[in-house]
């Protein structure tokens, strides 16, 4: 197997060896899009396209703002009963 297939990255000397064509990049329009849906989600959420991001749940976040007062709470309340970090995370959707 050829190791730097899974990277889409071919050296220039292996890009000459290698059987058939390289992968092609994906079109912008074809892509992920983050336009008005995420937008729209924000609200009048300050945006800082620094420190702004969404997590894996889909939740949008600001690195260094701290959570809610009612939202840590029910974390710190969670956790002390013994609820697994992952359904915690569930909960608070």
């Amino acid at each position: 197997m050829d190791l730097w297939r899974g990277y889409g990255y071919y050296p220039p000397s292996l890009a000459a060896a290698t059987a058939g064509p390289l992968p092609q990049p994906v079109p912008a329009h074809l892509g992920p899009s983050f336009g008005p849906p995420l937008a729209h989600t924000l609200g009048s959420f300050p945006i800082d396209n620094g420190h702004t991001g969404v997590n894996q749940l889909g939740g949008v976040f600001v690195n260094g703002r701290p959570l809610p007062d009612h939202i840590r709470g029910r974390i710190v309340e969670m956790a002390h009963q013994g609820v697994r970090p992952c359904d915690i995370s569930r909960q608070l959707r």
